[in-house]
Parts: structure tokens; C-alpha cells; sequence
């Protein structure tokens, strides 16, 4: 038998075999990555989430131990989309921590602090305002599941569930 030749591998449909590397007889399905963090749909084979930065890799498995998830506190978008709320301010509207696309928001809208007992939302002067459960606000604290409303934008605040 000549080594240098092309072969066609014979497969028997009745006998197992371990596979390897990719065949021509095997399909293959490329679908988009959705990050852990932010929830972005990234383009198959992304090493790194688009949006915010997550190195998919260094993505951390559920603990092993058993221990119940710590869930950090953030503003949930209609869309699904978690604005991650760090310690200190955090800065909402066109620039900022939680930045939100839309021109009946000022760049510097409201910041979200957080103190010893909870986090409260303070409006930054804005033309528009601030709402929280549907009232405008200047200065409020914010419970678990407060819609907070800053221009056309709903967002769900929510804090270790």
C-alpha cells in the first residue's frame, strides 16, 4: 500500500468509535456565547465578552462546596441586562457606571451610594428627574424590587436575593 496515497476511512455504523478532531462526517454547531455577567451575545470563539470584559475563561465554576450564590446588587434592565452595582457611587445616565442610551438623560443623571444601612438613589439636578415606584425623587432609599425609572428606562433594583 502506497503511504503518500489518499484513503477513505470505512466507518461501521454498528461499532463504537472514539472520536477526535473534526471529521467530514461530523456536524458541528457554532452558536454565540452569552457572558455570565452581563448576559451579551458574543461571536462564537470570543476569548472575551464585548461588553464588559469577562475573560470566558476565568469565568469561576458554581462552588463546589455547596455554598448558596451571592448575588450583587443591581439595576436589572427590561431587557434582562445586569448594571452591577459596585461599593461607593455609582454614577447613572449617558456616562458613568450604569450608562443609558437615551437623550431625555443627562450625562451625570443620579448616582446610587451606598451607606451602612442600604443604598439610596439621589437625583444629580437632572431636567427630567428621577422616579422610583413612579414618583419623582430627589433622595430616596431603595428597597428590594424598586422600579427605578430615569427617562424612557425601567430598571429593577435588586440587592443580594
Amino acid at each position: 500500500m502506497d503511504p503518500n496515497a489518499t484513503r477513505m476511512l470505512e466507518i461501521d455504523p454498528n461499532r463504537t468509535q472514539m472520536g477526535g478532531a473534526p471529521s467530514l462526517n461530523v456536524t458541528q454547531t457554532i452558536a454565540p456565547v452569552q457572558c455570565p455577567i452581563c448576559k451579551t451575545f458574543n461571536p462564537a470563539g470570543e476569548g472575551f465578552c464585548v461588553e464588559c470584559g469577562l475573560i470566558f475563561q476565568s469565568a469561576l465554576p458554581d462552588d463546589a462546596f455547596g455554598a448558596p450564590a451571592v448575588r450583587l446588587p443591581c439595576l436589572v434592565d427590561e431587557g434582562g441586562r445586569e448594571h452591577f452595582l459596585r461599593p461607593g457611587t455609582n454614577l447613572v445616565g449617558r456616562e458613568g457606571d450604569v450608562i443609558i442610551h437615551d437623550t431625555r438623560v443627562s450625562r451625570k443623571h443620579a448616582e446610587i451610594r451606598r451607606h451602612a444601612d442600604g443604598f439610596y438613589i439621589h437625583d444629580l439636578g437632572s431636567m427630567n428627574g428621577t422616579y422610583v415606584n413612579r414618583e419623582r425623587v430627589e433622595v430616596t432609599k431603595l428597597a428590594g424590587h424598586d422600579e427605578v425609572q430615569i427617562g424612557r428606562f425601567r430598571l429593577v433594583f435588586f440587592v443580594g436575593e
